[in-house]
């Protein structure tokens, strides 16, 4: 059996408990395991995982994921996860432009709403996109929620992503501070539990930054 998927299970545990010493050596771990196994794991894949375990650590870093699945994939879902992330990427250096946000939008239109079928990637990843555009954020901001459970931690990313387009477009809409502190006590728990804080810094640098 491939070990790649073993090397990006340590490399996403890495960063979950914040051991960044760690994180450059098993990021290296992974690409060498992919180049020897190209033929048994999906390298397309692969790259979006690594956007999707580093980008809380590194935005810096997904567009070169990302790169190669636009140039090179066949797979509709992974090009449409790859241009979110490209998209992304590009909001948090506040270069976007308007007609790759528009793209993104569209794509998400094309699959009915449905953010399974869109792509594999966060749903906070949609939502800060979808965020451009005013007349989509309503409409976007349903469709994440819409089959998440209250209260589940594997939808912390959603429920902070969702909560922070409210707070910052949406201030009257009474969800956006109790998803915010929602998030806040699911990173709680999960620090407990980790024996250390990273969770709840990572939320608040990620989402929160205003405190």
């Amino acid at each position: 059996m491939p070990t790649t998927p073993i090397a990006v299970a340590q490399l996403a545990r890495a960063v979950h408990l914040g051991q960044s010493a760690e994180i450059g050596a098993l990021f290296e771990e992974v690409r060498t395991r992919l180049e020897a196994e190209a033929g048994d794991v999906d390298p397309f894949d692969v790259l979006l995982d690594l956007a999707r375990i580093l980008s809380p650590v590194d935005a810096s870093a997904v567009p070169g994921l990302v790169a190669g699945v636009l140039r090179a994939s066949n797979d509709p879902a992974q090009q449409r996860a790859a241009l979110a992330w490209s998209v992304w990427a590009a909001l948090q250096e506040g270069e976007v432009a308007d007609d790759a946000v528009a793209a993104v939008i569209a794509q998400l239109e094309e699959v009915d709403r449905d953010f399974e079928e869109f792509g594999d990637l966060p749903r906070s990843v949609l939502l800060a996109v979808a965020a451009q555009i005013p007349e989509a954020r309503g409409w976007v901001l349903e469709a994440a929620l819409a089959d998440t459970t209250p209260g589940d931690p594997t939808h912390l990313d959603t429920f902070a992503g969702a909560a922070r387009a409210l707070l910052e477009h949406v201030q009257a809409d009474e969800r956006g501070p109790r998803l915010r502190e929602d998030a806040r006590e699911m990173a709680a728990a999960l620090d407990r539990r980790n024996g250390n804080a990273v969770q709840s810094e990572l939320l608040r640098e990620r989402f929160f930054p205003e405190g």
